[in-house]
């Protein structure tokens, strides 16, 4: 007969196997529950593994996708001031002929691209960025140009006079003059036709600023307006606006 094991042997048999002493272990183990017992401990053993394996590599991935999204992070950020201007309407029109050039357009001083920079002001306008022009007097006629040279190296901040040039339509003549000066994000553009006894201009910010995340351009705080009304003080001519034509 087969001897039978604890799990197999009835519960009497247990008891008096329990109950008297033994020098010896009274336990047989069956060949079928010996092998049952150590499948059940090699299963354990192998679905513990299994399991260490496995959180072994949830933990790699949540480690791993932590690093990606920090160093993204930090990517995007360390590029954010190039990524901003890239993104601009500004920088992207610089691509574009005649988007935001500096110069006269047909004899003429350009009009203010507001599509792209709202931070200007020119005579040549048809919208909000409209600017009266200049009455040059009788006594300033000869010296116009000059006076309007002085008056901005006299009231702007680190002005510079980029050009003063002139120039002819064959019927009329006249100067062109360009100025640089500090403005509330950055440097701005003074442009001045002179011409008869009428400076046309425009004023402009040459660079347009964002906010990161936001797609509405940043104000100067009519800042181009501030620069064509301290040069007019400036320089005493009249300036018409509507409130006087009113």
């Amino acid at each position: 007969m087969i001897p039978l094991c604890c799990s197999c042997r009835p519960q009497s048999h247990l008891f008096q196997v329990f109950a008297k002493p033994a020098t010896t272990s009274p336990r047989i183990s069956h060949p079928i529950c010996r092998n049952d017992s150590r499948s059940s401990a090699t299963k354990g053993s192998s679905n513990a593994v299994a399991d260490r394996v496995e959180l072994g590599r949830t933990g790699a991935t949540i480690i791993r996708n932590a690093v990606c999204t920090v160093m993204s992070a930090a990517t995007l950020m360390w590029n954010l001031p190039e990524m901003a201007v890239a993104a601009t309407p500004y920088s992207q029109s610089q691509t574009q002929t005649g988007r935001l050039q500096i110069g006269l357009l047909n004899g003429r001083i350009r009009a203010c691209p507001l599509d792209i920079n709202p931070n200007c002001v020119s005579t040549s306008s048809s919208n909000q960025a409209y600017a009266f022009p200049w009455e040059i007097p009788p006594s300033d006629s000869a010296t116009a140009t000059k006076k309007i040279e002085n008056a901005i190296l006299g009231t702007q901040k680190n002005a510079q006079i980029v050009k003063v040039e002139n120039i002819s339509d064959g019927k009329r003549s006249g100067k062109y003059l360009v100025a640089e000066v500090d403005g509330f994000l950055g440097r701005d553009t003074l442009e001045f036709l002179v011409r008869d006894d009428i400076v046309t201009y425009r004023s402009m910010a040459n660079q347009v600023r964002y906010v990161y995340p936001f797609t509405t351009p940043l104000g100067d705080f009519d800042g181009q307006q501030k620069h064509i009304k301290t040069l007019g003080d400036e320089l005493g001519w009249l300036l018409p606006d509507f409130d006087t034509i009113r």
